[in-house]
């Protein structure tokens, strides 16, 4: 159950069921803000600045936006070898 190396829809099923991102979908495939709260844009379109809601970790740690930089690094990391790091790098560059 690692996200950033699962391929398997039963994978993905699971491991959606137990998670959040920053967005999820509606009943009708429209993306909804789960634990992003609200974004803002930079004027030139290149920035976008998320506020997270209240969220913690089973352990009770709070979410924080370091966890995704973390989770998004990993994935595009060659170490963890993530088939879909391609769709990340544009958000993750520069390290």
């Amino acid at each position: 159950m690692d996200p950033q190396i699962a391929t398997d829809g039963t994978s993905f099923e699971v491991i959606a069921g137990i998670t959040d991102g920053l967005y999820g979908v509606d009943a009708g495939g429209k993306p909804v803000p789960a634990l992003a709260e609200s974004v803002d844009k930079s004027s030139d379109g290149l920035t976008l600045t998320y506020h997270l809601r209240d969220a913690i970790w089973s352990n009770g740690t709070p979410v924080t936006a370091n966890d995704f930089v973390f989770a998004w690094r990993r994935a595009v990391d060659p170490d963890t070898a993530s088939e879909y790091a391609y769709s990340l790098l544009p958000m993750t560059y520069p390290w």
